[in-house]
């Protein structure tokens, strides 16, 4: 004879009393929360889930926290890991298994150890820090040059975050000429790493117009910057061509984005106070230069003035000695002048004394002085010859001592 059939009320409870034997007391489990909410009733209601190495889930069950015990365990929870329950965090739980007839198969947590969370969440930062490090890429944007006056700003933030409002404030208080184009965002939650990546790929297609990149977020519960320990959006913010200056964290806090970006400020109004900090020492060493430069312009002209008066004093008395020389030179060639005038003047006077003896020696009266005569015709024209004379003629014959007409035969 074949048994009766159980109806699905009766299957049920002996599934809850095989667990209940089976279960007795609570145990110690770790789970990922999925899901996590708090009722209006005080309760809080859960999704538990494993998973493997590939992310698949493998197992999956419910969870209740009571509303006695709920309070107590989230603070001792924030006490120690500094975060709030929420869904993707492992926890080590103590919980109860039972199996309710209506309501099926559920865990009821009643404490749990924030200590593995603590563990477990470091672990994940070093295995993402790992990855970016075997991936050549840890100190890519680190090591990029932060140009010397960053004044074209591309900003990842939200546009109601107090940081975000902070930061303008403070740049456009400092009197320095700052650009600054906001990229809106999400900064905290499941979609931010989402959401900055997105902003990163809008700011690279206008990459030209841009100097650096500034990260800010406001304040808030430090489970907000789990998103900036996520492998993807750290994968994409190391490569990234320009600087990275970041200010999200808190400053107790470093997320794997301070690590991996250029410049890493604790927060909005750092960020701001760093760049102006660049702007500040540059105007103090124009400031410097302009004065050492005028110190060195004044000096130089001094330098030349002086150098001036030198040459005004040396040509002054180069220009009395050359007058001197001169005036000396004059008076050589002066001296000279008269002496070669005296010379010539006393040569001619010899040769004209010369001249006149030679003149006198070959005067016809010195001829004649001599027993010479001069023969002439009546109108004065000398003869030389004979052949010059005509007979029956007359002539005029001049002596030493007077003239006399003769008669030619």
């Amino acid at each position: 004879m074949e048994p009766k059939p159980l109806t699905l009320s009766q299957l049920n409870q002996k599934v809850s009393f095989l667990v209940a034997k089976e279960f007795a007391s609570a145990v110690w489990f770790i789970a990922e929360l999925s899901e996590f909410r708090v009722n209006s009733n005080g309760h809080a209601y859960a999704i538990l889930v494993e998973k493997n190495e590939q992310g698949k889930i493998v197992a999956q069950s419910n969870a209740v926290f009571w509303r006695d015990k709920l309070a107590a365990m989230q603070f001792k929870f924030f006490e120690q890991t500094s975060e709030n329950l929420h869904a993707g965090m492992k926890v080590l739980f103590f919980g109860l298994p039972s199996f309710h007839a209506q309501y099926g198969y559920q865990l009821a947590i009643l404490d749990l150890d924030p200590s593995y969370t603590l563990g477990d969440m470091i672990r994940q930062r070093e295995l993402v820090i790992a990855k970016l490090k075997a991936d050549g890429i840890f100190d890519m944007n680190r090591n990029l040059q932060m140009p010397l006056l960053p004044q074209r700003l591309a900003v990842v933030s939200s546009p109601s975050a107090a940081g975000y409002g902070d930061f303008i404030d403070q740049i456009t208080k400092s009197g320095f000429a700052f650009y600054t184009k906001l990229f809106p965002t999400i900064m905290q939650g499941e979609n931010a790493s989402k959401s900055v990546v997105s902003s990163l790929e809008l700011i690279f297609e206008e990459m030209d117009s841009f100097d650096a990149v500034v990260i800010v977020r406001g304040g808030g519960a430090v489970a907000d910057l789990n998103c900036f320990d996520d492998y993807d959006l750290n994968f994409h913010l190391a490569q990234f061509p320009l600087p990275i200056i970041s200010g999200i964290g808190h400053h107790r806090d470093q997320s794997i984005t301070d690590m991996i970006s250029c410049v890493a400020c604790k927060t909005p109004t750092a960020v701001a106070e760093f760049l102006i900090k660049l702007f500040q020492i540059q105007l103090d060493e124009l400031k410097q230069f302009s004065l050492s430069y005028s110190s060195m312009i004044q000096e130089k002209l001094n330098e030349q003035q002086l150098l001036l008066s030198q040459i005004k004093n040396s040509f002054a008395i180069n220009v009395n000695l050359l007058l001197v020389r001169q005036q000396n030179m004059l008076n050589d060639y002066c001296e000279k002048l008269s002496f070669s005038v005296r010379q010539f003047l006393l040569k001619e006077k010899y040769d004209l004394q010369l001249l006149a003896k030679e003149a006198e020696l070959n005067s016809p009266l010195t001829i004649l002085s001599k027993g010479y005569a001069i023969l002439s015709s009546e109108d004065g024209r000398r003869f030389f010859s004979t052949k010059d004379l005509s007979s029956n003629g007359e002539a005029r014959l001049r002596m030493q001592d007077g003239e006399v007409r003769i008669k030619l035969i």
